[in-house]
């Protein structure tokens, strides 16, 4: 119990001390904010709105600029039509290359960061850091971490890409976390993380949806009776897509509720799950549009995921497609009393798929589903260097066999509806990012190559 000793050794930051008066005063408002009626978050949301629209305008060259060229003002947009209709879509290329004059405050005091560049190519921003993350870290508490039990006292393991030097775990005293290495998940380490999760007396996870993953098919073959005591109550993840797969083990094997957190660096639109799984957009943060692929607004099915985001005006980012994927119904309701947007799932990167032998896109979320072909199967991903061909990288557990290998092609032939030929390769590890997550599907076809059909939907399964 030597381990578990460190929390009484350690004195706690004062809760007050560990964030800025500028979060206690977004996080009051956020909680008040989750009783509001759907009319009335609509109507701060407008009001957000016009207050961004209006200051990139005054603030910001480039978009002085842009509106200048297109003719419009401000006064111009009276509703949400007229945005759309208005002020064109922002891509990421077009990020990258007007980053400069599109910042709206002046760069001294402000931070420059970068995106993971899941597309190869990383974005830059610059960040007014202290307003920016005291308003991303208040919505995630009030309508994420205080969702699932967490209290600002409690101790928590983080599996989440923390560089921990020499070591595989270290002890944050500061917020009560014990920081596990995502990069040294070795059978050898994953017993020592057991025995810290339980030593520490650990009550949350924080992890990406891989690790967590990785966590609970170890626990499940080796610790069946592990957090019988549900002393460990939640796993909150983030940054990764959370398959529905990966949830139901999750749950079952670690015996948590498990949340997640849709998010991104550019800080525009953040939701996250409650208690019956569907995720909330954190309308007071952000002003998300769901459109097909045509730029249409839809409200139900696979959309393309566009925001404005009010959280950061160093960077206003008027109509920035994310270049993700969601699947909505927005004329459902949540049993949860939340009146936010409900979308159903976040499907992913757009950028996430393999590229078939006439151009047919087949999402992540199609590939990724798991069913019994995959039981025998620790980690798996696809590499594709060019159009209908592609690779899945296989590490093999300890009951792998050679009729494994027949399921495992004839279920991903099906999931690629035979427009993609496939082999498998067998490899001892798959290398994470340099942030510690895992890249489900690896695309290495030039962009120049990529001639691929139009469409939001997956190829069907059946």
């Amino acid at each position: 119990m030597k381990q578990a000793l460190k929390i009484l050794v350690y004195p706690l930051v004062p809760v007050r001390l560990r964030y800025p008066k500028e979060f206690w005063a977004t996080y009051a408002f956020a909680q008040k904010a989750n009783a509001w009626s759907s009319q009335r978050l609509r109507e701060y949301q407008w009001r957000r709105l016009i207050e961004t629209i209006n200051w990139a305008y005054e603030h910001s060259t480039y978009y002085n600029r842009r509106f200048c060229q297109l003719h419009i003002k401000p006064g111009d947009i009276r509703n949400y039509e007229d945005y759309r209709s208005n002020v064109p879509i922002l891509t990421k290329e077009e990020l990258r290359n007007h980053l400069e004059s599109m910042v709206a405050l002046p760069k001294k005091g402000l931070e420059y960061s970068t995106t993971g560049g899941s597309t190869g190519v990383p974005v830059g921003i610059y960040l007014q850091k202290r307003i920016a993350d005291s308003a991303r870290d208040a919505f995630d508490w009030a309508r994420f971490f205080n969702k699932g039990g967490y209290n600002f006292k409690d101790c928590v393991a983080v599996l989440r890409g923390r560089l921990v030097g020499e070591s595989t775990h270290l002890w944050d005293p500061k917020r009560s976390h014990l920081v596990l290495s995502t990069f040294d998940m070795t059978e050898s380490n994953l017993h020592l993380y057991v025995k810290l999760l339980e030593d520490y007396r650990v009550q949350h996870i924080l992890a990406y949806p891989s690790a967590a993953d990785a966590l609970a098919r170890f626990v499940s073959g080796n610790y069946p009776k592990f957090n019988e005591n549900r002393v460990i109550r939640s796993m909150f993840t983030s940054s990764e897509v959370l398959f529905p797969f990966q949830k139901r083990l999750i749950e079952e094997a670690l015996r948590v509720k498990v949340f997640d957190l849709y998010g991104n660096t550019e800080q525009t639109s953040r939701m996250a799950t409650c208690h019956y799984g569907n995720y909330h957009d954190f309308m007071e943060y952000a002003y998300s549009e769901f459109l097909d692929d045509e730029g249409n607004a839809v409200t139900s099915g696979v959309a393309r995921l566009v925001s404005t985001s009010f959280s950061n005006p160093a960077l206003p980012l008027l109509r920035y497609d994310t270049g993700d994927l969601v699947d909505i119904d927005l004329e459902s309701t949540c049993p949860c009393g939340l009146a936010h947007t409900t979308v159903k799932s976040i499907n992913g990167r757009a950028q996430e798929y393999l590229i078939g032998k006439s151009g047919e896109r087949i999402s992540v979320a199609a590939l990724n589903s798991h069913t019994e072909a995959f039981d025998n199967v620790e980690r798996f991903r696809y590499i594709q260097m060019k159009p209908g061909e592609a690779v899945i990288e296989v590490i093999k557990s300890k009951k792998f066999t050679q009729d494994d290998e027949g399921k495992v092609l004839e279920e991903a032939r099906v999931r690629t509806k035979r427009h993609v030929d496939l082999s498998i390769k067998y490899v001892e590890s798959i290398p994470l990012t340099a942030a510690g997550k895992f890249s489900f599907v690896v695309n290495r076809i030039p962009s120049e190559a990529r001639h691929v059909r139009v469409s939001l939907d997956p190829p069907s399964a059946n």
